[in-house]
């Protein structure tokens, strides 16, 4: 933010709260508080204070500083920065160690592979698999083949 353009909030915010201050050293202050705030920024941090202000507080509403526009910009930033990250979607994430998704060829060797020792296992042991042994499920083998 240029010194112009925070003349142009300080007076802005004087219009709205007398209390703020129009001087040299008050500029210098808001300078250095609202650098990283665009002009934009700054007029609808220093409506939405005194907008949503409770005039009933028994206190009163305590004229605006510069830090507490600040905040509040920079929390209105991370409140619309959230709200669009949940909206957009995000990238499916790949896991490395996915054997199947980098080598897929290998991946079905190796399921071939364990599948047929299983298999031995059990004819060792004299246990038929049940896909050699049902007639059902070995006539949908041979339709798929």
């Amino acid at each position: 933010m240029t010194p112009q353009e925070c003349a142009v909030i300080m007076t802005y915010a004087n219009q709205l709260d007398p209390r703020i201050q129009l001087n040299d050293p008050t500029l210098d202050v808001w300078l250095t508080a609202t650098a990283s705030l665009s002009l934009e920024e700054a007029k609808w941090g220093i409506k939405d204070y005194y907008a949503n202000a409770n005039p009933n507080d028994a206190r009163g509403v305590p004229a605006l500083q510069p830090a507490t526009l600040r905040h509040r910009v920079s929390q209105a930033r991370e409140r619309v920065g959230a709200k669009n990250r949940a909206i957009e979607a995000s990238q499916p994430v790949r896991s490395p160690n996915s054997y199947r998704a980098s080598d897929p060829e290998r991946w079905d060797r190796m399921v071939a592979q364990g599948r047929d020792q299983y298999r031995a296992e059990l004819r060792a042991r004299g246990i038929t698999p049940h896909r050699e042994g049902c007639p059902d499920c070995s006539r949908d083998d041979a339709r798929k083949r």
